[in-house]
Parts: structure tokens; sequence; C-alpha cells
């Protein structure tokens, strides 16, 4: 029986998630949900409080893959930062790999680097605390169009879990049942895809420290 999560997207720049290239992608960020997702599950991002906790995208697994594979993978190069571009590419998460002979990790100059591509342990320790990266090719992505959540789901996806949730404050573990009518009632008002750009886009290209 598949699950699903419920968490609070605190930043959306189109990096964690990252919508575009045809897949929405969680390659960074949210360890124990990447940790504990698998295919069939279903991942719901709200807004903060302060945005009124709307959605923001939601996703099913199709797959889950290493950073490594991810790295290689033809399917996903789109999605490698290039710094000089369109802020849908400065944003590419596919910023990691484990060097395996000198067992130390890349990371690509990116959202979560310093200036110049320096690398920024505490984002590289928390994200590839969890060598998953998880794949949605069905999702919907509402971006700066956030969406209200109707009332007979807003229990569900709008409270979070607290420090006697396993995964810890700001998420929120959901049972298969609970997850299918919000699913339908997605595919029954949009369509599959990329609704608007992210909220942040418009601030122009910043890095996350990781201290907040």
């Amino acid at each position: 029986m598949n699950k699903g999560y419920t968490y609070i997207v605190k930043r959306d720049y189109g990096f964690a998630p990252n919508p575009f290239g045809g897949a929405c992608t969680l390659a960074t960020c949210k360890p124990a949900i990447r940790k504990n997702a698998v295919p069939g599950d279903y991942i719901f991002g709200i807004s903060p409080k302060a945005l009124g906790n709307k959605l923001v995208y939601a996703m099913k697994v199709h797959e889950k893959i290493t950073f490594n594979e991810y790295w290689a993978d033809e399917r996903f190069q789109f999605k490698k930062p290039i710094m000089n571009g369109t802020p849908k590419t400065a944003y590419g998460d596919n910023i990691y790999y484990l060097d395996f002979k000198r067992n130390i990790w890349h990371q690509s100059d990116s959202h979560h680097s310093f200036e110049g591509g320096v690398v920024n342990r505490t984002n590289l320790n928390r994200d590839t605390s969890s060598n998953a990266v998880l794949i949605a090719f069905e999702f919907f992505y509402f971006g700066s169009t956030i969406r209200d959540v109707p009332k007979e789901f807003e229990t569900i996806l709008t409270k979070t879990g607290d420090k006697h949730y396993p995964l810890g404050i700001g998420h929120k573990p959901l049972l298969e049942e609970e997850c299918i009518p919000i699913w339908n009632w997605l595919k029954a008002e949009y369509s599959y895809g990329i609704e608007d750009f992210p909220l942040l886009f418009k601030k122009g290209f910043e890095r996350y420290d990781g201290n907040s």
C-alpha cells in the first residue's frame, strides 16, 4: 500500500521541487521524505501560513534513483545548473554526485552552493544525508498561482507534523486513502504540468545558505 506526505514549501524558487524539463523532481532538501517515499507515493507541498497554506504543488512519485544515477541520466541533463542562463536553468537541482574513488561528494555551483561554486557544507550534508532523488511525470505545479485547498482537504493537507511525528516538524505522513480523493480532485480541475512560474522567480537568482 502506498502513502503520502504533506509539508510546507518555505521557499519556492523552482529548485525544490524543480518542475522543469517535463518532470517534477525532489533532489534536495526534505531528506526524510526522499528517504522514505517510494514509487506510487504522493507528495503535497503547501505554502507557509503567511501565504494562506495554499497548494504549491503535488506529485505522484514514479521513480526513485540515487544522485549518481540522476547525474548521469540523459533525461535530466537539462536540470544541471547553468548559472549564466535563465532562472529556470540557474535553479537546476541536478547538482550532486559521489566520487567513489575519493569518497567525496561533488556539489555544483548552484542555489545550494556559495558564490563561485564554493561548497556549502551545511546544504551538502543535509541534502546527501538521503541519497535519493524522487521523480514524477504526473504532477501539478502552481508556482505563483498557488491554489486554495478545498475545505474537505484542509485538515489533511495543512496541519503539518510536529516533533511527535516520525518525520519531524513541518512534515506529515498521509494514508493512501487520504491522498486519492485529493489527487482525483486535482485531475478533475487541472492539467498535469506547470501552471505558472515559481513565486520567487521575480526576485532574481539567490543562493540559500542553509541556515534559515
